[in-house]
This record gives structure tokens, sequence and C-alpha cells, in this order.
């Protein structure tokens, strides 16, 4: 039998580079001749832990003030992303776009994760974030697109409308490696083939309360 090769994708939703570079990944592996023998595991990263999952600003705003780039810097970083993503088939909105923190986002990720959709569940929220105009950090819209990924929306609801942060009472697969950056560490395990999935409740470690989300602690996974 032969082994798997393995290869690991820490992303967030809101990053444009793994936006464009699992576009051209998913190319590259499927010219690999011996593409039926990876197995691809998309793992959870949030960009920015501290951000509200409502607390949009426009993703130029974001840019100028973490990278101290002007406005017009900003946006011209954005029209060569669109232009980078269009080589690629991707729709891009290079103007007008909205960021606010992704934590409801990949616990939905977890869910479908848990439900076999992984792969549907990310390119649908990649598409929402930036192939569509309409901004992804909404309630409603998150539950959407994740409905049109294949997700039962009674599920999906449960899952971004619990408070509670779920602890297991043991571990069901190995943490991930030290190597791995502190925020794949808290929001995603590195299971081995055999392990199950964890559960979709338990989406991050973090146990302080997540910015606006009026007091509700951060559920943890």
């Amino acid at each position: 039998m032969t082994e798997k090769l393995r290869v690991d994708i820490w992303s967030d939703i809101v990053c444009p580079w793994c936006y464009v570079g699992k576009a051209r990944f998913d190319k590259a592996v499927e010219q690999f001749a011996h593409r039926d023998d990876v197995e691809i595991r998309l793992r959870s990263f949030e960009l920015d832990p501290s951000h509200g999952t409502e607390d949009t600003v426009q993703v130029t705003s974001m840019l100028s003030k973490k990278y101290g780039m002007s406005p017009q810097q900003a946006q011209d970083g954005e029209y060569r992303l669109r232009e980078l993503a269009a080589a690629e088939g991707l729709e891009y909105q290079a103007e007008g776009r909205e960021v606010a923190g992704t934590f409801d986002v990949h616990r939905v990720l977890h869910l479908a994760a848990d439900r076999g959709l992984a792969e549907a569940a990310w390119k649908a929220f990649y598409a929402a974030n930036f192939a569509e105009e309409a901004s992804l950090f909404k309630r409603e819209r998150i539950i959407d697109v994740a409905v049109s990924a294949g997700l039962e929306k009674d599920e999906v609801t449960a899952v971004i409308d619990d408070p509670e942060p779920a602890t297991p009472s043991a571990p069901t697969s190995p943490k991930p490696p030290d190597s791995a950056p502190p925020a794949c560490r808290s929001l995603s395990s590195t299971a081995s083939t055999a392990s199950p999935a964890p559960s979709p409740r338990r989406c991050s470690a973090r146990s302080s309360t997540r910015p606006g989300a009026k007091g509700n602690p951060a559920s943890s996974l």
C-alpha cells in the first residue's frame, strides 16, 4: 500500500495570498502524476485574533494602518492582487471590500470538515469574501454561504450561536507541532489519518472574550 503524501495548508479566509495560492496549488496537484496519493488537509489560521467578528473595516484602511502605507499604495496593492487572481481564473473585488475577525467562519469550516465538506466550504467562503460584492461578515451571510456549500442550516446556526467553550474530556488527536504558529496551534488540530474529526464547536483554545462578541466567551476547539 502506497503511503500518502500529506499536505497541511494553514490559511485564513481573508488572506488574498491564500486565495490565490490555493488555486495555484490545486493546479499543480492536478498535473502531478501521483495526485491520487496526495492527502490535503485545510487548517485554520486567524491572521488577527483580536479583531471582532462584526467589527468591519475597509480592507484598504486596514492595510494602511497595519503596514503604514498610503491609501493609494493599499489600493494599488489590491489592483495587483486582482491581476494575480485573474491569472488563476479567480474573481477578485479590488474595491470596497470589508474585513473583520474570522473566528466564526473558522468555526463553520471546522463543522464542514467534520461533515466531509471542507474543500467545498473553503471554496465557498473564499469566493464570498473575494469574488462577491456583499460583505461576508454578517451572521446571516455566513450561514447562507455555509448552506450553499452543502451544510445544514440548523447545524451552522447552532455552531455560530453557541456561546460556550467546549473542552474535550480527552484529546482526540495529537497536538500540532511546536513549529506551527501559535494561532495555528490554537485553532486547529493535526489529526492523524485514523483520528476522528474534531467537534465543530471546539474552534479555538482561547478562553478570553472575543472582541465584538458582547461578552460571549470564545469556544475552544
